[in-house]
């Protein structure tokens, strides 16, 4: 279980992604779209249903 600390950063996207491409895919997409280092730390959390609005 991760813990959440104050001095930790959440990212969010809100465009589905496919998971069949492997880390590295999703790391590039990290960086891509969230400007963000996916090993820096920072939690982006993972929804595995189609969210709807």
């Amino acid at each position: 279980m991760i813990q959440i600390t104050p001095h930790m950063r959440i990212l969010v996207a809100v465009e589905p992604i496919d998971f069949r491409a492997g880390i590295d895919a999703l790391a590039a997409n990290c960086r891509k779209h969230l400007q963000a280092d996916p090993f820096s730390g920072s939690v982006p959390p993972v929804s595995l249903h189609e969210l709807t609005l």
